[in-house]
């Protein structure tokens, strides 16, 4: 009988940079964000939702084919918690088949959810199977996951949550603008992460926001 589960795979973007910065400068900046970041975990109940990082990848898994909407809050608590930190976080969800013991993982739902995230994502967002959105059609209807052509990503934004996540935003691009202003695949990255929350905030009805990152430069 075949194990089946819920499976998040999640990228840190940057991660590499931000890295070797630390290894160049001789700092730990890096690392203490990382690891106020994960404290994010210690509110889950690890029971139901597991976890393992390595690298730039941060792996969530829950066989409770009921608890997608739970595992949808957790993930947004998650990118929360790395924006607060100034990180930005890329990732994918599904639910299909799952195996896995002390000796081999076996794993078509993991390998889907990392397709979503490194094929489908692009920018800084959780894309959501389209199994998970047609198993919980509530998720669509609430807006919860938001649906873009034919794929659906989480919507991170609450009425209660809106304010943080606009200031960390912010100050993650502010603190990094004059790499990512050498960079435009970096750029677009933060650019799509500023007019989402405008987008979505306008749609909720909360407080209206001006950009700070402006789609064309203007010269001197």
């Amino acid at each position: 009988m075949a194990d089946y589960s819920h499976m998040a795979f999640l990228d840190i973007l940057g991660y590499k940079n931000y890295l070797d910065t630390d290894i160049k400068n001789g700092t730990q900046v890096f690392r203490e964000k990382m690891i106020a970041a994960f404290r994010v975990f210690d509110g889950v109940n690890q029971a139901n939702f597991s976890h393992k990082a390595i690298s730039d990848s941060i792996f969530i898994s829950c066989s409770d084919r009921t608890a997608a909407p739970e595992l949808i809050c957790v993930l947004r608590d998650v990118f929360a918690s790395f924006l607060g930190q100034g990180l930005l976080i890329r990732g994918g969800v599904s639910y299909g088949e799952h195996f896995q013991n002390q000796t081999i993982t076996y794993s078509p739902v993991l390998t889907k959810a990392y397709t979503l995230e490194s094929a489908v994502a692009d920018f800084p967002r959780i894309m959501i199977d389209r199994n998970i959105a047609d198993m919980f059609p509530a998720l669509g209807s609430d807006r919860t996951i938001l649906r873009t052509g034919e794929y659906w990503y989480l919507n991170v934004v609450t009425p209660e949550n809106y304010e943080a996540l606009w200031i960390s935003a912010r100050a993650t691009f502010e603190s990094n603008i004059e790499e990512i202003s050498k960079n435009e695949k970096v750029r677009i990255k933060h650019r799509w992460l500023q007019d989402y929350l405008i987008e979505v905030g306008e749609i909720m009805g909360l407080s209206r926001k001006h950009r700070y990152l402006k789609t064309f430069d203007v010269g001197p």
